[in-house]
């Protein structure tokens, strides 16, 4: 069984185009890959021509792991279909102030009440990934620009914990900037929803999560001062104490060092 759900007045631009099936996103849409592993795929695709032109990306999921299964049924109460996940969580930040995708379509294709395949398509945002913007611009900017972005994001993990929300997927290469505010407080949003629950976390798990962020500050760029200073900003004026989140934020890499490899962005799945 197929479900499309649209945003707004999507549905009839999209028919304009004449994608209102499943198959024609699933199966048409995508001009250009931006990242794809074994279970799902990101791709850019642009509808229209000049000043009517629009830029969209689509997010397939195919396959499903077994754990996220399990998390959909943990935040929904029934087996939710990743692209679900992706939407609800999308509109949840979006209407509490945090910057994210905007959701235009979301389609769900099931059998015997079990996703066997599913899609999310989002407007481009206005904003560039941080690690793009790292890697061509983080040599050139001064000091004191470096220090408002690293507290920015510091800031940013606190008010979506602060929502009760958890998001396990929380590296800096699912953050994005918005590049042309050098004089005022840096814009960052948070992509990549599809593991985050709208589910309370303990203080403990909160740090664990700024762990993964720590972690993903590679040394190429990120000196030992300005990591610390991510956790200073995240721990300002909170109870927590400063050495027991030191401990959990070095198990947290730890385990990440034996997972991954971190000496080069480029070679880090942005899916």
């Amino acid at each position: 069984m197929d479900n499309i759900c649209f945003g707004d007045s999507w549905e009839q631009y999209f028919k304009s185009f004449g994608l209102s099936a499943f198959d024609d996103f699933y199966q048409h849409c995508g001009d250009s890959t931006v990242g794809r592993n074994t279970r799902r795929s990101v791709q850019k695709f642009t509808l229209g021509d000049d000043a009517n032109r629009k830029v969209f990306f689509i997010k397939k999921f195919h396959n499903p792991q077994l754990k996220d299964k399990i998390s959909a049924v943990y935040n929904y109460g029934w087996p939710a279909s990743q692209a679900r996940v992706e939407w609800d969580n999308a509109w949840y930040l979006l209407n509490n102030g945090i910057g994210t995708y905007k959701p235009v379509c979301m389609g769900e294709r099931s059998g015997m009440g079990i996703e066997k395949d599913s899609f999310i398509v989002t407007e481009e945002l206005e904003s560039v990934c941080l690690v793009d913007f790292v890697i061509e611009n983080w040599h050139l900017l001064e000091r004191s620009r470096h220090e408002k972005i690293i507290v920015a994001a510091a800031e940013l993990v606190r008010e979506v914990q602060e929502l009760g929300v958890s998001f396990p997927d929380l590296y800096l290469w699912h953050v994005f900037i918005n590049p042309d505010r050098p004089d005022e407080k840096e814009q960052l949003s948070i992509i990549d929803l599809h593991r985050m629950r709208q589910k309370g976390l303990s203080r403990r798990k909160r740090i664990k999560e700024l762990g993964k962020l720590y972690w993903s500050m590679s040394s190429d760029y990120f000196d030992q001062e300005q990591k610390e200073l991510l956790i200073t900003a995240y721990i300002d004026g909170d109870s927590f104490d400063r050495t027991d989140a030191m401990k959990i934020i070095r198990r947290c890499s730890a385990v990440l060092d034996k997972r991954r490899t971190l000496n080069n962005y480029y070679r880090v799945s942005k899916v």
